[in-house]
């Protein structure tokens, strides 16, 4: 529109090319100040969303170390009733690693495989969080130990290196 206006001034009629200026100028700083109020606007509404978010977010973060620490607690009530339950020390060595309790989860798991060594999720898990712990040697142990135990199961056919009759085939 300026650009019209610019050539009308110049060479057909010099007032309307001024009225058509005038007006664009107009236009513009309307534009302009309606940009500016979007844009504070806009702003400060994305930093009240982002408050708030960050606010659910720590509720929520709070939350679920409160319903960790009463499943744990919960836990620790089984087993110290039922010792031998090796589901309830897996669950708990799965709620610690969880927690980032790692060496915890550990001991939870080797308790769990000498009441039941040949549980399939008990190695899985200990291989896991032994992996976690950068002990790879060891983990590969127990994750060889589950991939033997259920060579159908999904870690196993994902993760043939670990099927003996496969090893001592490719030797």
């Amino acid at each position: 529109m300026t650009i019209i206006g610019f050539t009308i001034k110049r060479f057909k009629d010099k007032k309307r090319g001024k009225a058509i200026l005038k007006t664009t100028g107009i236009s513009f700083l309307f534009l302009l100040v309606t940009f500016s109020v979007t844009s504070i606007k806009s702003n400060h509404d994305f930093k009240n969303w982002r408050q708030e978010t960050d606010q659910a977010q720590q509720t929520n973060k709070e939350l679920e170390i409160k319903l960790l620490k009463k499943q744990l607690d919960s836990l620790d009530n089984e087993i110290a009733t039922k010792p031998d339950n090796y589901l309830a020390l897996i669950q708990r060595g799965l709620l610690k690693r969880k927690d980032g309790q790692y060496e915890a989860s550990v001991s939870d798991y080797k308790l769990a495989l000498t009441i039941k060594p040949d549980d399939f999720n008990a190695n899985l898990e200990l291989g896991y969080s032994l992996g976690l712990l950068n002990k790879k040697e060891e983990a590969e142990k127990y994750y060889r130990i589950a991939a033997n135990i259920d060579t159908n199961s999904y870690f196993s056919r994902t993760n043939r290196q670990y099927i003996d009759n496969e090893n001592k085939n490719n030797r």
